[in-house]
């Protein structure tokens, strides 16, 4: 192993900066960050996540070297490599307000949007780690789809043309 790399930490960013590049290629690359829609942008995102998990099982094992460690020499260097891969900005940022509930905090409803979805996607990864990496698509989906127009529905305002 010391023949290609010169340490264990060298080892941990080999291994996260592939874990990055795939990210990069098979995620980031594929998101069309022009939908206006949080929703749909969100879906869209669970999508390809769910293909990514499909064609990749151990991937959602890699993530976990994106967290927290005990060296703050790698925490720092993590740090810096995140930085070029955050898509909350580009999930959050570009969106089509009017469709909001008249008089809500767009603002808050965006952190409350992201904490639910948070919250959803760690419900979702326990399960599909659960049934030992086997991923339903449909089933998958259509859970999806059925989340996405709850929210819509605490959401968007009467009237609008996303309403359910």
């Amino acid at each position: 192993m010391f023949h290609y790399v010169s340490s264990k930490q060298e080892l941990f960013f080999v291994v996260y900066d592939f874990f990055s590049d795939l990210m990069k290629q098979e995620y980031f690359e594929l998101m069309n960050y022009e939908e206006r829609d949080i929703f749909d942008k969100l879906h869209q995102s669970y999508v390809l996540q769910i293909a990514l998990i499909q064609k990749y099982p151990w991937i959602t094992e890699l993530n976990k070297l994106s967290c927290i460690t005990s060296s703050d020499e790698i925490n720092k260097e993590l740090e810096k490599r995140k930085k070029h891969s955050d898509c909350y900005p580009k999930l959050f940022d570009e969106i089509d307000t009017t469709k909001f509930r008249k008089g809500v905090d767009i603002e808050m409803c965006k952190q409350i949007i992201l904490w639910t979805n948070i919250g959803f996607t760690n419900q979702l990864l326990h399960e599909i780690r659960s049934n030992e990496m086997n991923v339903n698509s449909d089933v998958l989906r259509k859970k999806l789809d059925r989340y996405f127009d709850e929210l819509k529905k605490i959401f968007y305002g009467v009237g609008s043309e996303r309403e359910i």
